[in-house]
Order: structure tokens, then sequence, then C-alpha cells
């Protein structure tokens, strides 16, 4: 299998400015990176429609967010998939935790498009989970609330915030979505090594 050419990277202002090198050692450690901003001006322009597809674009292949998943994949990624994706008020939190595997090596970089709090709609990812899993663990890929209070204890990171509040993920690490009481909005962008590039 050939691997995709690397992005051709901008320097557009959609993401506020953050220590790269700080990102991926977080993401390094505990499988997520937090305390990310988009900016309000792209906030509003996701918002307000208009030509979506090519500012996500745009966004996805900013230099800071290309450089950050270069490094912690360790070759130069592609964009895999991008979605938003919205939540209608009322839901129950997610029963369980879960990891995802959207590829043999992926980062993943949320946005919250809308405003969003502990008790409604945050997400919710177990530091440090991001490691090899066992093949039981391959099997489920589910971990219900009692295993976690047992064995993850004090590592579950709650991540909430006003609209723009963004965050990467290794999402082979444990998360779930929690209640959302409001409606709400997220932009997910997938890095990898494989497939063809957006």
């Amino acid at each position: 299998m050939s691997r995709a050419r690397g992005i051709d990277t901008n320097d557009a202002s959609h993401v506020e400015p953050f220590p790269v090198d700080d990102v991926v050692a977080s993401l390094r450690r505990d499988g997520v990176a937090a305390g990310l901003r988009l900016s309000p001006a792209t906030v509003d322009q996701l918002l307000n429609g208009g030509s979506t597809e090519r500012l996500i674009r745009d966004i996805a292949h900013s230099q800071r967010l290309v450089a950050v998943a270069q490094a912690y994949l360790g070759a130069p990624p592609i964009v895999l998939t991008s979605r938003v994706f919205e939540n209608d008020a009322g839901l129950a939190a997610s029963p369980s935790f879960h990891f995802d595997v959207d590829d043999v090596l992926s980062l993943t970089f949320f946005v919250f498009l809308s405003d969003v709090d502990v008790e409604s709609g945050s997400h919710q990812v177990i530091a440090g989970t991001h490691v090899p899993k066992s093949l039981r663990q391959i099997w489920s890929r589910q971990l219900e609330e009692a295993d976690v209070r047992r064995r993850f204890a004090g590592r579950v990171r709650c991540i909430a915030g006003p609209r723009g509040t963004a965050w990467f993920e290794d999402t082979k690490a444990y998360h779930r979505r929690g209640r959302v009481g409001r409606p709400r909005k997220v932009l997910s962008l997938h890095y990898s090594l494989r497939r063809r590039a957006l």
C-alpha cells in the first residue's frame, strides 16, 4: 500500500496559537491534550454556513495542527476524515467508556461548536489508556463505569467549555460523551498515515 504525500499546510489564524511541543508531550503521556481554541471568527463562519467544506479543509491543514499530528504519528499525516455531528438535548450519558480504532495510527482534533459545561455535553476521557490493548480489551472495546472507578480513579478528564473549545485525542484512549442537557455540536478532524487524503 502506498503512503500518501504530506499535507500542504497554511498559516491562517483559525486555531489560536499554542505550544506544539507541549501538546505532543501531553498526547504521548496521557493520550489527550486539552486547552486549545478555534478562533471566534472561525466558529462563527462554521455555524453560519457558506463554504463550510473549504473552511474545514483549511482548519485541518493549519500548520500547528499538522505539526502536532506529524510529531505524534511519526510521519507526514493525511486528513482521513472530517465530520460535524450533533446531539439533541435529553440524551443520557453514554453508559460505558469505549475506544476507537480509526486506523493503525491516528489522531483526532475535536472542537465544540456549541457551549458545553460539565453538566451538559462534556467529553470524558481516561488519561493514559491510549496504550496497546489486550486481546480481551480489543474484543469488547467497552469499559463499564464500575471498572473505571475501580481501575482508573482520578484519571477521568472532563472536557467542557464555550464554543471553540478544542482538544487533540488519541481515541484509542477510553472515552465517552456525558449527558446532553441542551443541543450539542462538535467538529472532528481525523489525521492518519494511510488511505487517500481528503
